[in-house]
């Protein structure tokens, strides 16, 4: 069975996939989980937007719930920035980490993480704690209404 929660350095319990996850994620200096974990955060709640902007039940798989959801990261994200549910600062933001995500796993540069210098990989690590809890951020907001 997968673990739920870890011990912080405190002792108190952090559960897993939400932003105090990605905190302790920063906390411990493992740049390789946090940008995954981002990265699992960011997509899924991409995902929770755009079902939830349109009224799709999952339970009830039509071919529109279809579609959202075989639809690629990138036209999701197009049609929250399009459907004005995203600004284009956090468009902006999150197709940023996005890139950056796929230049490290699709080009096999993780171990580029290891060479760099340590104020990079800290800077980093602050950047995609942030884009993850902006993906939070924009899920809490209401749905806008459909046009």
């Amino acid at each position: 069975m997968r673990p739920v929660s870890v011990k912080n350095a405190d002792g108190s319990q952090v559960n897993l996939h939400n932003e105090k996850y990605l905190e302790f994620l920063r906390s411990e200096n493992r740049p390789d989980q946090l940008l995954l974990e981002a990265w699992n955060c960011i997509e899924f709640n991409i995902d929770q937007l755009v079902t939830r902007q349109f009224g799709v039940n999952c339970e009830y798989f039509d071919n529109k719930v279809q579609f959202l959801v075989n639809s690629g990261f990138g036209r999701k994200l197009e049609l929250l920035k399009k459907l004005n549910i995203l600004d284009l600062n956090e468009y902006q933001t999150i197709h940023k980490f996005q890139e950056e995500r796929n230049k490290f796993f699709h080009t096999l540069c993780l171990r580029k993480l290891d060479s760099s210098n340590l104020s990079e990989i800290e800077q980093k690590m602050d950047d995609w704690v942030s884009v993850g809890k902006l993906s939070f951020d924009t899920l809490r907001r209401p749905a806008l209404p459909e046009h």
